[in-house]
């Protein structure tokens, strides 16, 4: 799976409008979530970290990880909570600092981190990994935006 480096990481949350985007989502996210009985979140693929401070806010135990340091340094950075992220790339096993953390009661991937990994050897590696940090009876929720169109054209991983 890639990572965003440099201006990429920097530019992320200029061109997204978070605002409007955590109000379309959180209230589904977090009722999703309540229903599960989930306490303790995971964030895989959590970027600058706005999903984690918004499920946080909301009284949820969210920690992230992703790939790109870039984007983790932003995360640190816009909550002041360094030990709340961790650097792990979906498709290789959990680091064990944030296997420690588990088990989850729900892990959520959203926005296009899902779409990014590379191939069916990495969604098994990933699954594996997700289900060594779950609890037992935790959920997964994912959000695809790229996927419907990446499997039109017969490819649901990003180049």
């Amino acid at each position: 799976m890639g990572e965003s480096r440099g201006t990429a990481a920097e530019l992320y949350d200029v061109f997204v409008d978070w605002p409007g985007r955590l109000g379309r989502e959180m209230p589904g996210l977090t009722a999703r979530l309540r229903a599960a009985g989930a306490r303790s979140v995971l964030d895989a693929g959590c970027g600058t970290g706005r999903h984690v401070a918004a499920l946080r806010e909301a009284g949820f135990d969210a920690v992230g990880a992703d790939a790109s340091d870039d984007m983790l340094a932003q995360a640190r950075a816009f909550t002041g909570a360094p030990d709340l992220f961790f650097r792990w790339r979906m498709g290789e096993p959990p680091p064990p600092e944030l296997e420690a953390r588990g088990p989850f009661d729900a892990i959520v991937c959203m926005g296009n981190a899902w779409p990014q990994i590379l191939g069916d050897s990495e969604v098994v590696a990933t699954q594996r990994a997700w289900r060594s940090m779950l609890a037992p009876s935790g959920a997964v929720l994912m959000g695809l935006k790229a996927l419907a169109v990446r499997r039109e054209k017969g490819d649901p991983y990003m180049p």
